[in-house]
């Protein structure tokens, strides 16, 4: 039981970290979304 509970925060930790550096680094999907964001805003602020 412990072994499989030490596996599930390795792998809890291991998903955090990756999401963290999904974050961290600028990937063309976050880029893309940060670029439609901008572009929505400012077509709902000029409408």
């Amino acid at each position: 039981v412990s072994n499989e509970k030490r596996l599930v925060g390795h792998i809890l930790l291991a998903a955090s970290f990756v999401s963290i550096l999904l974050a961290l680094i600028p990937t063309p999907c976050s880029i893309y979304v940060r670029i439609g964001f901008k572009i929505d805003s400012r077509q709902t602020k000029a409408a």
